[in-house]
């Protein structure tokens, strides 16, 4: 569930999707798509929250034929930003009848919530810190931001900046905790509940070794100390991309991902979901898989029946990719996560058809969506798989792709409707110009149908 461009070695070896996971049964290439059968799971739901599988096959419906896709109306600019570009992060939520996006000028001391209205207007916050902005995600009625405390005159305080859904400007930031002189080399959160969230941030302590620093902070004005719960390597394996809590455990899943001449996995931290500097550090547990090949995880979402994700496994000798995708029970996650058990949702044949540059993958209830810019090429790739159906609903790829015409360098998007027959998804993407800045942020409205 979390945006991430990642796969920074993947990317720039043969350009592979750095944001795809949990797609569909179907095979891709360049000039063609064609729906496959088997592979896809049962995709039954649970206690409620997301779907699991047993980890066994299922053949696709066949009966679900591809909807189809196009760009309703013009695309609308929101923001020009002359001079400069927008960086990260780049995210886009709904909050009832509206869109509300945050991003970030690349020379910007802070960031900005824009509010994009079903009908005519935009309104817009601009919130003031003075150092990094790390991670914005949905938080119980609304959204939030992590970012330095603009309250403290150095950069040495962290802070969730929150929105209601009801309201258009930010309450007083949410001080989590103090953090290290310097800062961190990243960091990251998930709300576990209202005002209950948990917050890691990764510390390089020398060339070879690199700390995750994590506090859960359960209620306003409360502040925990930071507490080392693992520890890696200084590269993927201590950039936390995705926190998942289940039960009575936090799953912390690291963006290292398939890198050129190497069999080395992504892999994850198993912490307890209160940190506690007598339980330790942990070290990182390696993904399950066939050792021939390096492997990727992206797209995770929990809840109390366990886990659902997807994962990368790539062959670069080849040049293709599979994309193995299923539910792990919680039953399971006592033993590492074996991703060689999961059903294959798709096979990649070309990594020109994947969502790759500055994209994101992201679960709506059921539903996979993924966008994203191809190799080195324009426009915008865009996938559409219904778990619970186990099937593609929408594909727009090769000379269908959206948006052809436009080189664009991040992308995001906020679904209005995700109906079987029916999508109504707001796109959200930045350009630049040909100088590489003078970048402009865009919307337009996507309608999938029959």
């Amino acid at each position: 569930m979390r945006r991430v461009v990642l796969w920074s070695g993947l990317v720039s070896a043969f350009g592979l999707l750095a944001c795809t996971s949990l797609l569909g049964d179907f095979e891709v290439s360049a000039t063609s798509t064609t729906v496959d059968s088997g592979g896809a799971g049962d995709g039954s739901a649970a206690d409620g929250d997301v779907p699991v599988t047993d980890g066994g096959t299922a053949d696709a419906d066949a009966g679900l034929p591809l909807l189809r896709c196009r760009i309703s109306g013009q695309p609308t600019v929101i923001e020009k930003a002359p001079g400069t570009s927008f960086g990260q992060p780049l995210k886009a939520f709904r909050a009832g009848n509206q869109t509300r996006i945050v991003a970030r000028k690349s020379n910007q001391q802070g960031f900005t919530i824009y509010t994009v209205n079903n009908g005519p207007g935009l309104q817009q916050t601009t919130v003031p810190v003075n150092g990094p902005v790390y991670d914005a995600q949905p938080i119980p009625g609304g959204i939030g931001v992590l970012a330095v405390d603009q309250s403290v005159a150095a950069n040495t305080r962290m802070a969730i900046y929150k929105m209601p859904d009801t309201a258009q400007t930010t309450i007083a930031p949410d001080f989590v905790s103090d953090i290290v002189l310097g800062g961190a080399n990243n960091a990251s959160f998930a709300a576990f509940g209202n005002d209950d969230f948990y917050v890691t941030m990764t510390v390089g302590i020398d060339a070879n070794n690199a700390e995750v620093r994590a506090t859960r902070r359960t209620a306003v004005g409360a502040v925990n100390p930071w507490v080392t719960v693992a520890r890696g390597k200084p590269d993927g394996e201590t950039r936390i991309a995705n926190i998942v809590k289940v039960n009575q455990r936090v799953f912390l899943f690291n963006d290292k991902g398939p890198e050129q001449n190497s069999t080395g996995a992504a892999g994850y931290f198993r912490v307890p979901e209160t940190p506690n500097p007598t339980d330790g550090p942990t070290g990182v547990i390696p993904l399950t898989r066939d050792p021939k090949l390096p492997i990727a995880i992206f797209g995770v979402a929990g809840g109390p029946a366990g886990l659902r994700l997807a994962a990368a496994e790539v062959d670069f000798a080849g040049g293709t990719a599979r994309m193995l995708a299923g539910g792990i029970p919680a039953s399971d996650l006592d033993n590492p996560i074996d991703v060689s058990k999961l059903p294959t949702a798709y096979k990649l044949t070309s990594f020109f058809d994947a969502p790759v540059n500055g994209g994101e993958t992201k679960w709506t209830g059921t539903d996979l969506v993924a966008v994203g810019a191809p190799i080195g090429g324009k426009g915008m790739n865009f996938y559409w798989y219904d778990a619970l159906a186990a099937s593609m609903r929408a594909v727009a790829i090769g000379p269908d792709t959206l948006l052809a015409d436009r080189t664009i360098r991040q992308s995001t998007f906020a679904p209005r409707t995700l109906l079987g027959g029916i999508a109504d998804i707001d796109l959200v993407w930045t350009e630049d110009g040909a100088n590489g800045a003078d970048g402009t942020l865009w919307t337009a409205q996507l309608a999938c149908a029959r």
